[in-house]
């Protein structure tokens, strides 16, 4: 044996049993790989068939399978194959229906694994234990509607490649072993057979399973080629099975699948056919609907139109019937009526009248002047008419037919008035085929409203006319100006506007009444009424009046003819016979100098009259007196004073118009009248005037009121001169208070001249000016002239005054004695009297009494029950309780006090509060049970004040209260 073959032959079974051994080793791990992919691709397809049938079935849009359905489904599809799983996921990863039995994978390993199949658009599988769970996206279109997740139990597959496997590490130790012993004398008989395993391995690793495997040589070769083959043919048995299985599901599936579609087609077939019944059906029906309601609606049109003719057939021939019975009724009527009645045409013929309108319109037409009657039916009624009146007549007619409504109207013929009324009869069809005309005679009607007219115009004259003056009251002449204002009336001359203040016409008032002061009133209203002016009162002294269309100089003109008219005009008084002289001042303002507006129109026209007032007055001042000295002057103002002073008036207020008037005529800027009385005592009367007063002026008036203001009395008193004070704030006769209030009070110089009756100073007069040294010689002539031409008349009226003042309290001493009796009598009433007069005149000013009339209720107040006198003063005294009959005695006195004081001049108050004080308010006092307004008012004050002071003074059966 060469060395070559010997190398053959001792390496040559060590190479076979290392090739050898590799040789299987590398067949297991082909063999299970192989295993492995021929188990992943037979699940795969399996998946996939059923994946795709899942997309063709169960998501069919058409099909619309719900959740229950599809779950029903995956278990059928589990139970009918060797699936262990079914499920459907959606495109968000929630898990729409799941197979209810077998081994289920972990949620997330199905959700991983579906979101990867979205993603990746193909099939995904993951191996889990003895598991292999597969997923495949579901797609309609391109559209993804969700995934398919199905998982397949491989133990079976990997059973029979692990006992293939262990036959092989059988029977690997005993083919080492054979190499071994056989490796020399076998080995041209061992490489054969090792050529066809390693062939067999690679058609093994290729996946070929159908090419047979031939060994050749040792019997033990063959042995392993015959286990080899055992296992090809096990192997390839199963994947024939496995894809004979496939092929038969994926046949039923796809036959299942074409059935379905089929059923689906035929489905939507009969659907559509299903909603196009319907729809035909629909329109079918309301095809019969409207057939119905159009035959209803036509039969009841049929049935109304036959009612409707009944009527209209048995409504005509009540209409003429009622035709024929109306005109017979409008015939009678026409003849009844005590008016005017004809019915006519529509060509104005006349059909029928009464005997009224045939009198009436034969009147008209001038045909009673033969004496004989004609008959006017069938004539033209416009041609009875004058011609004048024909042609408004027809156009009336015409304008009713035209409106088919009715008309009125009224006319006037030889002064008679006719309310005339056309009213349109109207056919079947309604259109107008007779008028019928009234005619009413209103005369006495038309005469009555024209009468009410002028008085309404009177009324309306007079609403706007002062009653006085019959000039244009307040109201009337500032709306005539806001009209002028209004209509912007304007010319080339302009208009302008005149404010009239009649001067002193309170003083007048108050000197010699209203009587006079209104002569004085209308006489300036009398001047100012001339030449066009619109003139009206526009207060109680003052006028306006509008120039309209007036140039500057023409109104200048008018104020001075104005001013020289009262100037010759003179007011003459009845009682005293003194002729006043009337002064006005008047102002003029422009038209356009008002700003426009009425009210700022009136404020300048009021400031340019007292303008003009000032103007008057300093040219006054200035002026002296020619024809008349300082006596003149006096006799004059004598004239006007004296008939004050003989007024029945308080002394005071007469002294105050003196004052006045003094001040006025004589330019002073403060007078002052004091009368004396016992010397040392205030004055027995004063009052005081100042042209501009203030708190300086008022305190020295009540300085001097007071007794303190009459520096001078003694002084006059003495040498009954006047004084004159040409400085006062250096004049050293003048105590110190009075000179610095005159110097508040604004004056600087003044003079005092007395006044002397019977030889005795029973007064002072006393003027001031603001200038010093402002009294000249003449002045003081004049004021002394003044003080001895009224001394006798305020002698007199001081001897009056003081008479009255006696009068007075003899009266007040006589009530006192009467009242003290009455005290005296009724022993417990101690100060009852004088704490009532007390209360009585307090409450009496408290209403609104003026001073002196508190103090007269006061006094008759303490009269209230002088009746008591005729009371037996035991029982006044008593202090037990009064039985009804002391009781009724008691009440008697007020009768007794009335029928006491009746008829005593000056005892009229004390006898209504006497007979009324113990009457109630409500009726339930004594003794005649007046009610409210019926009692007396002082009683009534006595009444309250009596209760007061009774309750907090106490009486001898109770004691006093407190008012707290």
């Amino acid at each position: 044996m060469s060395s070559s073959w010997l190398r053959l032959t001792i390496l040559a079974p060590v190479a076979t049993g290392v090739l050898f051994a590799a040789v299987l080793g590398f067949a297991y791990f082909t063999l299970e790989s192989t295993g492995s992919d021929v188990v992943h691709e037979s699940t795969t397809e399996s998946g996939l068939a059923i994946h795709k049938l899942m997309a063709r079935s169960l998501f069919d849009p058409l099909y619309q399978l719900d959740v229950r359905s599809l779950q029903t489904e995956l278990d059928s599809m589990v139970g009918e194959t060797s699936l262990t799983h079914a499920a459907v996921i959606d495109t968000d990863g929630r898990i729409v229906a799941s197979s209810s039995d077998g081994w289920v994978p972990e949620p997330q390993i199905e959700e991983q694994l579906a979101t990867q199949a979205l993603l990746e658009a193909d099939t995904q599988h993951e191996e889990i234990g003895e598991y292999l769970v597969v997923s495949g996206e579901i797609a309609v279109g391109s559209e993804q509607i969700g995934v398919l997740v199905i998982a397949q139990d491989t133990s079976a597959q990997r059973a029979t490649f692990a006992a293939a496997l262990r036959d092989v590490k059988t029977v690997l130790p005993a083919i080492l072993v054979a190499a071994a012993l056989l490796s020399v004398v076998g080995t041209i008989l061992v490489v054969r057979p090792f050529g066809a395993l390693a062939r067999a391995a690679k058609n093994i690793e290729r996946g070929d399973l159908r090419t047979a495997i031939k060994p050749a040589g040792l019997s033990e070769g063959k042995a392993l080629g015959r286990a080899m083959e055992e296992m090809r043919r096990r192997l390839l048995a199963n994947q024939e099975s496995l894809e004979e299985r496939v092929r038969e599901r994926t046949a039923e599936f796809e036959a299942a699948n074409l059935d379905l579609s089929a059923e689906i087609v035929e489905r939507r077939r009969a659907e559509d056919a299903l909603r196009q019944s319907r729809t035909d059906l629909e329109v079918h029906a309301n095809e019969l609907r409207f057939m119905n309601e159009h035959l209803t609606e036509t039969s009841g049109a049929l049935s109304r139109a036959n009612d409707e003719l009944s009527r209209e057939v048995a409504g005509r021939r009540q209409a003429q019937d009622s035709f024929r019975e109306s005109e017979r009724i409008a015939t009678a009527l026409l003849n009844a009526t005590s008016e005017s009645a004809l019915l006519v045409d529509l060509d104005g013929i006349i059909l029928e009248l009464n005997g009224v309108a045939e009198e009436r319109l034969q009147t008209v037409a001038g045909l009673t002047k033969s004496g004989e009657s004609v008959d006017l039916r069938g004539r033209c009624v416009y041609e009875l008419f004058p011609p004048d009146l024909r042609a408004r007549r027809k156009a009336r007619n015409d304008q009713v037919i035209a409106e088919r409504k009715s008309a009125r109207f009224e006319d006037e013929r030889d002064g008679t008035w006719f309310d005339n009324s056309l009213h349109p009869i109207l056919d079947d069809e309604g259109n107008v085929a007779k008028i019928a005309i009234f005619s009413y005679d209103i005369t006495a009607l038309k005469q009555a409203e024209m009468a009410l007219r002028r008085n309404l115009d009177s009324v309306r004259d007079r609403a706007r006319r002062d009653p006085l003056t019959n000039l244009l009251n307040h109201g009337a002449i500032v709306s005539e100006l806001d009209n002028l204002l209004s209509a912007g009336a304007s010319s080339a001359s302009g208009h302008y506007i005149a404010m009239v203040d009649v001067d002193g016409l309170k003083l007048v008032n108050d000197t010699y009444g209203h009587l006079v002061g209104d002569a004085l009133i209308v006489a300036v209203a009398d001047a100012i009424d001339r030449d066009g002016a619109i003139a009206g009162r526009y207060g109680g002294d003052e006028f306006v009046v509008i120039l309209p269309n007036t140039t500057y100089d023409e109104a200048r003109r008018y104020q001075a003819d104005v001013e020289e008219e009262l100037n010759r005009a003179r007011v003459r008084d009845p009682e005293s016979g003194v002729e006043l002289r009337i002064s006005a001042s008047i102002g003029i303002a422009s038209w356009h100098s008002g700003g426009g507006t009425v009210p700022a129109l009136i404020e300048q026209a009021d400031e340019a009259m007292y303008a003009a007032k000032r103007q008057r007055h300093e040219s006054q001042s200035r002026s002296k007196p020619k024809a008349q000295d300082g006596r003149d002057i006096a006799a004059t103002l004598a004239l006007q004073i004296v008939p004050m002073l003989g007024s029945s008036a308080p002394l005071q207020d007469k002294l105050r118009l003196i004052s006045h008037r003094i001040a006025q005529e004589c330019r002073y800027d403060a007078m002052n009248i004091a009368l004396f009385d016992t010397p040392g005592e205030k004055p027995l009367a004063m009052n005081t005037y100042f042209d501009d007063p203030n708190e300086a002026s008022e305190k020295w008036v009540d300085n001097a009121r007071s007794g303190r203001g009459q520096p001078f009395r003694s002084l006059l008193e003495r040498t009954r001169r006047p004084i004159v004070l040409d400085d006062i704030a250096n004049d050293s006769r003048l105590p110190e208070p009075m000179r610095r209030i005159l110097l508040e009070a604004g004056l600087r110089s003044g003079v005092t001249a007395p006044i002397l009756w019977q030889d005795q100073v029973i007064g002072s007069m006393a003027g001031g000016r603001k200038a010093l040294a402002g009294f000249s010689s003449t002045d003081v002539k004049q004021l002394t002239a003044i003080a001895d031409q009224v001394a006798a008349v305020i002698g007199f009226s001081v001897a009056t005054e003081k008479h009255r003042r006696v009068i007075a309290e003899s009266h007040e001493q006589s009530v006192f004695l009467l009242a003290e009796a009455a005290e005296a009598h009724d022993h417990a009433t101690g100060r009852h009297l004088l704490n009532l007069r007390a209360i009585a005149e307090a409450l009496a000013i408290e209403i609104g009494y003026g001073e002196d009339d508190a103090r007269a209720l006061g006094l008759a107040a303490i009269l209230h029950d002088v009746g008591k006198l005729s009371v037996p003063a035991s029982l006044l005294a008593s202090p037990n309780p009064l039985t009804q009959q002391e009781r009724t005695l008691m009440q008697q006195h007020a009768d007794a006090g009335l029928r006491l004081l009746s008829g005593r001049a000056g005892f009229e108050l004390a006898a209504a509060i006497a007979g009324s004080h113990h009457e109630w308010w409500n009726g339930g006092g004594y003794p005649k049970g007046d009610v409210a307004d019926a009692i007396p008012e002082a009683a009534t004050i006595v009444s309250v004040a009596d209760a007061y002071d009774a309750i907090t003074s106490g009486r001898p059966y109770r004691s006093p209260r407190s008012i707290a």
